[in-house]
């Protein structure tokens, strides 16, 4: 796999996005991070990686895209689901404009080496930010996006790491029935 080829866009099974997200974490800040984001906001890339910090509102849990070049318009504000918001507020930096920049303050760059590690940690034989928005579009497409992407959220999270089930080696106590007594 050569990491700075690039392949047309595909749709990741749900699997394959547990797999992409798990190994961004591994990553980090900024493009794990980034990605991660893409994944709980269902927005282009360009517009992830240009998010500002000025963009965000925290009340109301939303955010509004600026326009990018060669994507698509958002005219609707992105909702901002809890797993969102919790990773921002593990973003360090935030003294710079972009929410997702190095220590020059300028915007993360779609690091081709970077993507090449999360496709390898994630298995997968190739990774493009735009596989995000590709399945991220097929997937959210209910008219109540901030319900769909907390589901959303929440089926990548249980994929992760799902939901620990109780041990079979541990011995059950059975109570015993007491004994009726008659009153005959």
């Amino acid at each position: 796999m050569s990491p700075t080829k690039s392949y047309p866009p595909r749709r990741l099974k749900d699997q394959e996005v547990a797999r992409v997200v798990s190994a961004a974490r591994r990553l980090g800040y900024p493009i794990g991070t980034l990605v991660e984001m893409m994944v709980l906001t269902a927005a282009p890339p360009r517009a992830t990686r240009f998010m500002r910090w000025a963009d965000i509102d925290r009340d109301q849990a939303l955010w509004q895209p600026r326009p990018q070049q060669g994507e698509e318009v958002l005219e609707t504000p992105v909702p901002l689901v809890a797993s969102a918001l919790k990773l921002l507020d593990g973003v360090p930096g935030k003294d710079h404009a972009y929410v997702f920049s190095g220590p020059s303050g300028k915007a993360c760059a779609d690091n081709a080496r970077k993507r090449g590690v999360i496709a390898k940690t994630a298995g997968l034989e190739s990774f493009e930010l735009g596989d995000i928005w590709h399945t991220m579009q097929s997937e959210i497409r209910h008219p109540e996006k901030r319900e769909t992407l907390e589901n959303w959220a929440g089926l990548i999270q249980s994929l992760i790491a799902p939901p620990r089930q109780p041990e079979t080696d541990v011995p059950l106590t059975v109570e015993k029935p007491k004994a009726q007594t008659s009153s005959d």
